[in-house]
């Protein structure tokens, strides 16, 4: 079990009359906290501190080996940096998550929104990349799927099937308003 909020690495081995076999796997178990990391009215994050993943930012990534979630200076809507996947050479059904530290949406003053910036190009016409928001209400045991933007809806550049850097015109604003979720912890 594990009892303190963290990512751990998970160790099996099996053993019968012929010998063990051991099997690692890397960053395969994420415990939360049971209490919200940030009791704000106000919660921002523009990537311009530490590396991501970090303290407060999780990521997963399904498809060990290929990219993911990184921090990057090539392209930033506001300030240096940026959160980016690199997708000109992933391929389909690849999944990658980005997972923020939990935030107690009781404190926020008005009715609480998530407002993004997001640039992507499609590598193809019939490219469907998707972005997915999720919340979890029970401190990452179950997710609800609040918004989906796949393929064409999703580009703000159209084709490009080169490494896509965006330019300043091509990140757009985004929200998600959370009304529902006013009284969660």
């Amino acid at each position: 079990t594990y009892s303190t909020p963290g990512v751990y690495n998970v160790s099996l081995t099996v053993s019968n009359g012929s010998g063990s076999v051991n099997a690692t796997k890397t960053s395969y178990v994420t415990v939360y906290p049971n209490t919200a990391t940030y009791v704000v009215p106000f919660y921002s994050e523009g990537f311009e501190g530490s590396a991501v993943p970090n303290v407060d930012w999780n990521v997963r990534n399904a498809n060990s080996g290929t990219n993911t979630w990184t921090q990057t200076t090539t392209a930033a809507a506001t300030g240096t940096k940026s959160v980016r996947v690199v997708n000109a050479s992933t391929y389909d059904g690849n999944i990658d998550e980005l997972i923020s530290p939990p935030i107690d949406l009781t404190a926020i003053v008005g009715v609480p929104s998530l407002t993004y910036k997001v640039a992507h190009a499609q590598k193809t016409s019939t490219s469907a990349d998707k972005l997915q928001i999720y919340v979890s209400t029970t401190c990452g045991q179950s997710w609800s799927l609040r918004q989906t933007i796949t393929g064409a809806g999703l580009s703000t550049a159209g084709v490009i099937s080169a490494s896509f850097v965006p330019t300043a015109a091509q990140w757009v604003t985004k929200t998600l308003s959370f009304a529902s979720l006013a009284t969660e912890t």
